[in-house]
C-alpha cells in the first residue's frame, strides 16, 4: 500500500454509526470478489464503498483500497490510522506501536539490501575494468 491510497481520517464519533455491528458491515461486501478476506476486513471496521476494492473504516472513516493477497486488514489499518479509536480498543496501543515497528524495520531492511546489491554490481563492474585488473 502507498500513501495514495489512504483518504480521510478522524478520531472522533464513529463516522459511520449505522456500520458499528459487523453484520452491518459485513453485508456491503455483498459479492466482494477481491483477494483480501470480507470476513477479516469487517472485522478490521471496515465496509465496502462498492468502487472496486475500497473500503473505509466506520469509526475513523479510514480508507483504503489496492489490496494486495499478502495484506492484513488490522495490520494496514494500524499502518495507516493509527488514532483510529476502534482499532484501538480492538487491538491496543502495543499491538499499533509493533506494527510500526515492524514496518519500520521491513523498510530500512529493503533499503540496505538494495544498497548491498548496488554495492555488489558496482563493485563487479569496477573488476571487470581491465585498468582495475592491471592495479591489483
Amino acid at each position: 500500500m502507498s500513501s495514495g491510497r489512504n483518504f480521510s481520517n478522524s478520531t472522533n464519533p464513529p463516522r459511520n454509526p449505522a456500520m458499528a455491528d459487523y453484520e452491518a458491515r459485513i453485508i456491503t461486501f455483498g459479492t466482494w470478489t477481491y483477494s483480501v478476506n470480507k470476513e477479516q476486513l469487517a472485522r478490521a471496521g471496515f465496509c465496502a464503498l462498492g468502487e472496486g476494492e475500497k473500503v473505509k473504516c466506520f469509526r475513523c472513516g479510514g480508507g483504503l483500497t489496492d489490496w494486495k493477497p499478502s495484506e492484513d486488514p488490522w495490520e494496514q489499518h494500524a499502518k495507516w490510522y493509527p488514532g483510529c479509536k476502534y482499532l484501538l480498543e480492538e487491538k491496543g496501543q502495543e499491538c499499533i506501536n509493533n506494527i510500526h515497528l515492524t514496518h519500520s524495520l521491513e523498510e530500512s531492511m529493503g533499503r540496505t539490501a538494495e544498497k548491498t546489491r548496488l554495492t555488489k554490481i558496482i563493485d563487479d563492474n569496477i573488476y571487470e575494468n581491465p585498468m582495475v585488473h592491471e592495479a591489483v
